[in-house]
């Protein structure tokens, strides 16, 4: 059995990418806690510190992974602007120390990035060959990951994605579902426009591009899409989640400069995950479709 590290495996992606590898890898989780999901068969966490770059040197040498697949992040986006130090740090610097380690090792890293490194100015869905041009310091540290791994990895895969929900953490869906159900009405951004990404889908999606490293196509190292299908504005989304748990409440679109927050936002990100599609041969469900999903099976 191969073995795979991840890091960020108690966040709301790594809960679902943990057990769904297990099913054919043997893989080690690091972060700072353990989180609620338990996975049990061929899982192990330790509690790892990522920016202490001795002790996580020390750690991935004892784990002696075949891939490393880095999720971890700090992904509050108007946290990382208050605190650029902080946001550089944890998604730019313990990234290239991951890059370096890897690379002295001779192993593959995978690392899950962001729609964010966009400036949204397109009206046509992004390519990965489209010029990144960050708006916030969150895209900007992710961007500045990107770069570090392009420099010093020979064998390497960046995915981005977006507008991540899932049943492990806080996002969207679950603060619109918990503010209808306090009967609070809403004030929703109506002009940014991206994908819904389930954190199940996108764990299934990564585990088959590993089928594809592992089955040996040739491939080289690239940067990849990998969202579900479709697209909406935030206020879309919403109105999609209160029909799912039918909830009355009123709902009002506003625009970006109604709503007063220390990052800005790209208007527009959505996706193209053609190139994705047509190495795997998956594409992934619509949103709305994995929405359903996601409400039946968590609330």
């Amino acid at each position: 059995m191969k073995k795979v590290l991840v890091t960020g495996s108690s966040g709301m992606l790594g809960s679902d990418l943990c057990p769904k590898l297990a099913e054919n890898y043997k893989v080690v989780g690091f972060d700072i806690k353990q989180g609620l999901c338990k996975t049990e068969e061929n899982f192990e966490f330790l509690k790892v510190d990522l920016s202490d770059k001795t002790k996580l040197q020390e750690k991935i040498e004892v784990v002696n992974p075949d891939f490393v697949i880095h999720a971890a992040a700090y992904t509050d986006v108007d946290g990382c602007e208050l605190n650029p130090g902080k946001a550089y740090l944890y998604n730019s610097e313990v990234t290239k120390w991951i890059a370096q380690i890897c690379k002295e090792r001779g192993v593959c890293l995978v690392f899950v990035s962001t729609d964010f490194v966009f400036d949204g100015k397109k009206d046509v869905a992004y390519k990965e060959t489209d010029r990144p041009n960050p708006l916030s310091i969150y895209g900007k540290s992710k961007l500045k990951a990107e770069q570090n791994i392009r420099e010093i990895c020979d064998n390497f895969y960046i995915f981005r994605s977006a507008w991540l929900f899932g049943k492990w953490g806080k996002n969207f869906a679950r603060t619109i579902i918990e503010k209808a159900k306090d009967g609070q009405n809403l004030k929703i951004v109506d002009d940014q426009r991206g994908c819904p990404t389930y954190t199940k889908d996108l764990s299934f999606a990564l585990c088959e591009f590993m089928h594809v490293i592992l089955e040996g196509t040739g491939y080289g190292s690239g940067i990849f899409n990998i969202v579900n299908s479709g697209s909406c504005s935030w206020y879309e989304f919403a109105k999609a989640i209160l029909h799912e748990i039918k909830a009355e409440i009123k709902i009002e679109p506003i625009s970006s400069e109604q709503l007063t927050r220390p990052a800005p936002r790209p208007r527009w990100s959505v996706l193209d995950c053609n190139k994705f599609e047509k190495l795997t041969g998956l594409r992934l469900r619509h949103w709305r479709e994995a929405l359903g999903d996601y409400v039946s099976k968590n609330f």
